[in-house]
């Protein structure tokens, strides 16, 4: 009985050591993600045209992309993604996020919902390449 025991607890041990050695592996590669997709001068531009201020605000409601807030900049260009609800009514929000070995997607939408855009991605050669970018409007 004290084997079993020890083999159970042993057992469980060890199967928790690969569960967080997946986990870590697995927020790695969306780090990745993430640096890559917001360190990307086509996202920016792609952006800035909805709002008139230089800076590009992404609020990250269901903390989907980070968990704490993230600062990204390409040449004066900022891209910064909240955790909290911006003060101003200029920013897009995380409407959707998937993410897998190879592929990607991510729909922002404007903070009125009315607009939004859609992103596809690929990871090519270990570097991650946006294959397609889809305005959206609601009308």
């Amino acid at each position: 009985m004290k084997k079993r025991i020890n083999f159970s607890i042993v057992t469980l041990l060890i199967l928790s050591f690969f569960m967080s050695c997946a986990s870590l592996k697995k927020d790695r590669k969306k780090e990745q993600f993430i640096t890559q997709f917001f360190g990307n001068e086509s996202v920016y531009n792609s952006l800035k045209d909805y709002y008139s201020q230089k800076d590009i605000i992404i609020y990250d409601n269901k903390k989907e992309l980070v968990n704490t807030p993230k600062f990204f900049e390409i040449d004066l260009k900022r891209t910064k993604i909240e955790t909290t609800k911006p003060l101003n009514d200029n920013y897009f929000k995380v409407y959707s996020f998937n993410l897998n070995k190879s592929l990607a997607s991510i729909v922002l939408a404007t903070s009125d919902g009315d607009k939004g855009i859609i992103y596809y991605v690929e990871k090519r050669n270990d570097r991650w390449v946006i294959m397609n970018i889809i305005p959206k409007n609601r009308y």
